[in-house]
């Protein structure tokens, strides 16, 4: 459970960082949506595949969780912040 929570709260922050950035920096809007997406969506599938590779199955896990809560987080943002007006 620690982990989805901190996988959840990683993933808001990135997203909520990376729309503030844009914002403070006054980019438009096509910049905006590439900075908040670009800051938010880290590489988490090449810490799976580390984890995998070197470390025991259960240390996936919270990589799992990160992929799953960010993409997910990733349609849900895309929706309420950059809803069309």
């Amino acid at each position: 459970m620690p982990y989805i929570v901190a996988a959840l709260i990683l993933s808001i922050l990135g997203f909520i960082t990376g729309h503030v950035v844009s914002r403070v920096m006054r980019l438009q809007k096509k910049e905006d949506i590439s900075i908040t997406f670009a800051v938010a969506l880290r590489n988490t599938n090449a810490a799976l595949v580390l984890a995998i590779g070197f470390l025991p199955e259960l240390a996936a896990l919270p990589i799992i969780f990160s992929i799953v809560i960010q993409q997910t987080l990733a349609a849900i943002m895309g929706k309420v912040i950059f809803k069309e007006n």
